[in-house]
């Protein structure tokens, strides 16, 4: 059995989730496989970056730059353009928009043609829809990493039920160059898909399960739940002592922790954390550590350690152990995995009842989920959490963690996926 993983990069949420996969497929003696077009890390045993012809890197860097012309300017009737600031206009509070044309033709690349199973996941700017399904013979899995897969381009939909039938005039388009864009790539998508019957939808939450289901593009597919899988050896407890001391956090105070590649990431939630934290006054012996990049914009919450990214596991491993909990009130998220390599360590979650965080703390003894989402709910499960700490045992945690999101587990789901896809 021959696995081929096609992500966009080893980096990320998603694309860490796509290489710990791979691993754990190596690991139990699957013959699997990892292309990408961005890689960070070439010690991943089996990884390969694509590398484009020279004539397509070429088409890739004019489509770039016909799309950034775009995105500065408002495309008129008259065939002219006038400046419209594309980016300043939309909404900040909106996420990532992606195409479904990209220069890079997949199945050309040897590692495609001796592939018995193609396993997409995170793919924007590499997965070119229209080339892709129309050479593709091979019979697909699609991991779902959030909902873009069957959206008009909205990485997040919220509350814009438009998948289901069929996306138009976009919420998330307003005031930008054209809201009929996620048309014309919804309708890209379904011709390219309309003939495509050997594909097998994969959801790492029940949420993103059933938001795949409810789309139109997707509905026709069988769908499985099978939830990540982490490094056991890797995310383990470590002293809290030992791990203030290494970071330079006081052991006296009581510490939350955020982390978001980008802390401006409006749906990440750190706002209402912030606004949730200055209610208990600016005495309170809480401090809040964020882990991320961030803007020149200043913190709301005084009381407040920043560490800029982090890209070595080993050392998050060392910032969950230094927390007494781990706050993650996402507004919209599929299974953060953060939150899962937190309990690995044995430090509880916080999170509002949102994605695939009900998936995760579904145990209260591994954390608090929120009420509701609202900065009052998020302001009770803290206040709650530090008068009742003495509750949240880190080796009862990591343990019921390991019975679900080990990656060993993860590995077996998947091949046992991929025999019945063989078979059938």
């Amino acid at each position: 059995m021959n696995i081929l993983h096609i992500t966009n990069r080893d980096g990320g949420g998603a694309g860490k989730a796509c290489v710990r996969l791979h691993q754990g497929l190596l690991e139990s003696g699957i013959d699997s496989n990892l292309l990408m077009i961005e890689q960070d890390d070439k010690t991943i045993n089996k990884s390969f970056k694509f590398i484009a012809p020279f004539p397509k890197k070429i088409e890739r860097y004019k489509i770039k730059i016909v799309r950034i012309l775009k995105e500065l300017h408002l495309y008129t009737e008259k065939d002219k353009y006038r400046k419209s600031e594309f980016l300043s206009h939309r909404p900040k509070k909106f996420g990532l928009f992606s195409f479904p044309n990209t220069p890079y033709d997949i199945t050309q690349h040897p590692l495609y043609v001796r592939a018995d199973i193609i396993n997409l996941h995170w793919t924007t700017r590499f997965l070119d829809y229209n080339t892709f399904f129309r050479n593709n013979s091979k019979k697909i899995v699609w991991t779902l990493h959030d909902m873009n897969p069957f959206t008009g381009g909205c990485h997040y939909a919220g509350n814009c039920g438009g998948f289901k039938q069929v996306c138009e005039k976009c919420p998330q388009l307003i005031n930008t160059i054209d809201d009929r864009y996620s048309n014309k790539n919804f309708q890209v998508k379904n011709d390219a898909l309309r003939d495509i019957v050997y594909m097998t939808i994969v959801a790492p939450s029940k949420w993103l399960l059933e938001e795949s289901k409810a789309s139109s593009l997707f509905n026709k597919y069988p769908h499985a739940y099978i939830p990540y899988g982490l490094q056991q050896n890797l995310f383990k407890p470590l002293s809290k002592e030992y791990s203030r001391d290494m970071l330079g956090i006081p052991k006296d105070k009581k510490i939350i922790l955020f982390v978001a590649v980008s802390l401006d990431d409006h749906r990440k939630g750190l706002e209402y954390l912030q606004d949730a934290l200055v209610q208990f006054g600016e005495e309170s012996d809480i401090i809040l550590c964020v882990v991320g990049n961030k803007n020149d914009k200043p913190f709301r919450y005084k009381n407040l350690i920043h560490i800029k990214n982090i890209n070595d596991e080993r050392l998050m491993r060392v910032v969950y152990s230094a927390a007494d909990v781990f706050a993650l009130p996402s507004l919209e998220d599929n299974l953060p995995n953060t939150a899962l390599e937190s309990l690995l360590c044995g430090t509880p979650v916080i999170g509002f009842p949102i994605g695939g965080m009900p998936d995760i703390i579904d145990d209260n003894s591994i954390g608090i989920l929120c009420d509701s989402v609202s900065v009052e709910s998020l302001y009770a499960a803290v206040k709650y959490y530090f008068d009742n700490s003495g509750k949240y045992k880190q080796d009862i945690i990591r343990a019921i963690a390991l019975a679900k999101y080990s990656l060993e587990i993860q590995a077996k789901a998947y091949i046992s996926l991929y025999e019945k896809i063989l078979k059938d």
